[in-house]
């Protein structure tokens, strides 16, 4: 009894390792098809049938569409096309496909869009396609091709979207688009291709969409020379270019969208796309640009959205987007920016969305943002705002988000403004009101502090210093007992300090390179309830704290640096 298990158990073994093939038909908007299983892990090109009965009425010559939708083959067996000879669709994705030979499609003149994506195929053969005269897309995206034969595509001049993407290629024969003066689009991201060379495209004069991401490509001044009158689309993100040559993009005279995300761009040079008048989307985002040169963005007359996102910009300047008068998006969210100047976006009088979100901003006033009465979404979550010019949100008539969440005067989503307006601007009346009592000052190197009223429980304060920084709360606006002073990058920027009474040192903790040369430092002081908290930014917990032993009344707050010239920004904190 045994034994005879065993042997059942071998036969079925066998039996599943039969090579096979079997359709199972059905007829879907008037398309008779055949999803095909196979199973042929070995490659097995000598079948004399495909299993599957056909719908009544129907026959071989009615399927025009072919799926795979299980199995393994390494090839693509002669007798698919032999036997359904009309086929318009074919798709054989996913089933480890190694090999595309002379034989695969020899039967299947018919086919228009042939599907090979998601296999292990790393050869394909000179004429495997020579029989695919009609065919107008080839997908052979997520293969594992390091090459192709220069002539692969010498009989499809019908082909117009062809799609390479995520294989090993790192070098295309010269001629090997030549045959395709109808291709529209072509796909060849995520390669390891270092060069574009001009005479790919000498006569693809078709040519619309151009996908080439996640390569190693330097450009040149002449890369798509053959391209100027009919591009309009072209990424190149992802491929570790630092720099655009002079006349790069030259010509491309209908290119609407440029994609250049995720490059290592670090400062963007005046002219850069000077001869790039009808594009209309500019995506720079996830490059390291800390630098916007004046006429960057000169020539880009009809842009209507810029993404500037995740770069290490911290300054801007007045004119660094002149020019810009049809922008209706600019995207600046996850950077570095500590100000907008005055005029930053006076040139765009047409936007409707800012993104602002996750900066340094604290202060925000009308003079950086003109009149924008088209404005639909401001979006200035997770700063440090805690003064916002009223006039700013009185001009965006139509406004319907507000982002402000995580904020220090406000921490809201304002949704659905232009209906809940009157709601709403009661919120942000800490906001406005703090624009009023903004202190903007410089203290000399002269050991002598600079005193301001403190009307609130607290501030909030931004300072730019090459040493030490020191803050001290007292009664009067002079230094007398009782008093509290904060000492921040003492000992050699190692520490800071709370110090009482000019002479006892009552909190001292580690803080190493508290004050950051040639950039603003933002910092919160409060001391309501006798409680002192010093916080960083809008962190939540503070740094240093101290519980006053004896109560110091606080009505001034005093501000110097040690033995250097500082700049400071403060406003009151209401909390």
């Amino acid at each position: 009894m045994k034994l005879l298990i065993f042997i059942c158990s071998l036969l079925t073994i066998a039996a599943a390792q039969d090579p096979s093939l079997s359709c199972n038909y059905s007829s879907i908007n008037q398309v008779y098809r055949c999803d095909l299983s196979i199973n042929n892990p070995n490659g097995f090109d000598n079948f004399t049938e495909i299993g599957g009965i056909h719908w009544e009425g129907f026959t071989d010559a009615d399927v025009s569409l072919i799926a795979v939708d299980s199995g393994t083959t390494r090839n693509v067996p002669q007798i698919i096309c032999a036997t359904f000879p009309n086929i318009i669709s074919f798709s054989m994705s996913g089933v480890q496909l190694t090999a595309i030979n002379d034989d695969a499609f020899s039967g299947c003149s018919q086919i228009r869009r042939l599907y090979l994506y998601s296999n292990r195929i790393n050869s394909i053969s000179e004429n495997a396609f020579v029989n695919l005269r009609e065919v107008n897309y080839i997908g052979l995206d997520t293969n594992i091709l390091t090459t192709l034969p220069e002539n692969v595509f010498k009989n499809q001049r019908n082909l117009t979207d062809l799609s390479l993407s995520w294989n090993s290629l790192s070098e295309l024969p010269t001629g090997i688009f030549r045959p395709l003066e109808n291709l529209e689009y072509l796909s060849v991201g995520h390669n390891n291709i270092s060069a574009v060379n001009r005479e790919w495209f000498s006569t693809n004069s078709k040519l619309v969409f151009l996908y080439l991401p996640g390569n190693r490509i330097n450009l040149t001044s002449d890369n798509f020379a053959h391209l100027q009158q009919s591009l309009e689309y072209l990424n190149l993100g992802s491929n570790g270019i630092s720099d655009i040559p002079t006349g790069a993009f030259a010509g491309l005279a209908n290119l609407i969208d440029l994609l250049l995300y995720n490059n290592n761009f670090r400062e963007m040079h005046e002219n850069s796309f000077a001869d790039l008048g009808q594009l209309n989307y500019l995506d720079l985002r996830l490059n390291p640009i800390e630098r916007i040169d004046n006429g960057a963005f000169r020539g880009l007359d009809s842009l209507v959205t810029l993404s500037l996102a995740n770069c290490r910009i911290r300054d801007l300047a007045p004119i660094s987007f002149q020019g810009l008068s049809n922008l209706d998006s600019i995207e600046l969210s996850f950077n570095e920016i500590e100000d907008v100047p005055a005029g930053t976006f006076t040139p765009m009088p047409n936007l409707v969305y800012i993104g602002l979100r996750n900066n340094r901003l604290k202060t925000l006033r009308r003079n950086s943002f003109g009149t924008l009465s088209k404005l639909l979404g401001l979006d200035l979550d997770d700063n440090i705002v805690n003064a916002l010019d009223a006039a700013i949100i009185d001009d965006a008539v139509d406004l319907i988000a507000l982002y402000f969440s995580g904020n220090l005067c406000a921490n809201n989503y304002f949704s659905n403004f232009l209906i809940s307006r009157a709601t709403y601007l009661p919120m942000l009346e800490v906001c406005f009101n703090n624009m009023r009592y903004i202190v903007d000052t410089t203290t000399e190197s002269d050991d002598v502090y600079s005193f301001f009223e403190g009307p609130q429980p607290g501030i909030v304060l931004r300072v730019q210093s090459d040493n030490e920084v020191q803050i001290a709360l007292t009664p009067f606006n002079f230094l007398w007992t009782p008093s509290i002073e904060i000492f921040i990058g003492s000992t050699n920027n190692t520490r800071s300090v709370i110090r009482i009474n000019e002479e006892t040192n009552v909190v001292t903790v580690p803080t190493p390179n508290a004050i950051r040369q040639d950039q603003w430092n933002d910092f919160r002081v409060t001391w309501a309830n006798q409680n002192v908290l010093v916080f960083r930014g809008n962190e939540t917990f503070p740094f240093m704290s101290y519980t006053m032993q004896h109560f110091v009344p606080v009505n001034f707050y005093g501000l110097r640096a040690v033995e250097t010239r500082a700049t400071w920004s403060v406003q009151p904190h209401n909390f």
